[in-house]
């Protein structure tokens, strides 16, 4: 009887200590920022050092995210390009769709359409303004031809 008692005992002693004991080497699990939504996005102007500066403004981002993933559209807004202070492009944004777009915490990274238009970035602490860096490579056409261009870009929550 003493011997079922202490067995008893050493397996409560064993359960409490297994319960409530913890692993210090996991900290509490980090939150991705959300998303997903309606934003307002537009960009600084890009620039490709030789002469090229680029504006896109008024573009509307619908994203849907899961998880640590998202994708979407960009529609609406304008694009606006000159080299040497001609415009060379001038048009409507159109529809676009939003690729491998990823969540790590509050940094985000996606593409529009290709990863030849890569933007990477966070998301503020309140999760309604995003902004960070886009690198493009863009086609404009005669003597130009294909440029690089770089500058930052933001984007605001509707209603924000």
């Amino acid at each position: 009887m003493k011997r079922s008692a202490g067995v008893l005992a050493a397996a409560a002693i064993m359960f409490v200590i297994v319960g409530c004991g913890s692993d210090s080497t996991t900290g509490p699990s980090e939150q991705n920022a959300q998303v997903s939504g309606l934003w307002s996005y537009s960009t600084d102007a890009l620039s490709g050092g030789t002469g090229v500066s680029c504006f896109i403004s008024n573009v509307d981002l619908s994203l849907n995210q899961t998880g640590t993933t998202f994708t979407g559209n960009a529609n609406g807004g304008r694009i606006n390009c000159m080299v040497d202070g001609q415009t060379v492009l001038d048009s409507s944004f159109g529809s676009q769709v939003v690729v491998n777009g990823t969540m790590s915490g509050n940094n985000v990274s996606f593409d529009i359409e290709t990863p030849a238009w890569h933007h990477s970035g966070s998301v503020s602490v309140s999760g309604n303004r995003m902004s960070g860096t886009v690198t493009l490579t863009i086609d404009l056409g005669g003597t130009t031809g294909s440029v690089d261009i770089a500058c930052n870009w933001r984007a605001a929550r509707h209603g924000t």
